[in-house]
């Protein structure tokens, strides 16, 4: 049974025209870009930070995106949503 998760996802690095997005899926197959906590997709071109919560078991990190020489890191923390850390 899937487990409601928070996350937070940190993107850093050099784009230079590329376009990372955070993926979720709950058959390891099928993936679709995940929302924050406004609604909007978790997509970006610059470093930031976006805050998140999914029931996805499986995550991925896609590059939409057509930049050359990109040199990026992700981050990311994924807790319980019934963790004392909530409390």
């Amino acid at each position: 049974k899937p487990t409601l998760k928070r996350g937070t996802v940190i993107f850093g690095g050099t784009f230079n025209g590329g376009t990372l997005s955070l993926q979720g899926s709950i058959d390891g197959s099928n993936y679709a870009t995940l929302v924050d906590f406004q609604g909007d997709a978790i997509s970006a071109t610059a470093a930031t930070t976006f805050e998140f919560q999914t029931l996805a078991p499986f995550l991925q990190i896609s590059n939409n995106g057509s930049g050359t020489s990109e040199d990026v890191d992700v981050a990311i923390q994924l807790v319980d949503s019934t963790s004392s850390l909530d409390k």
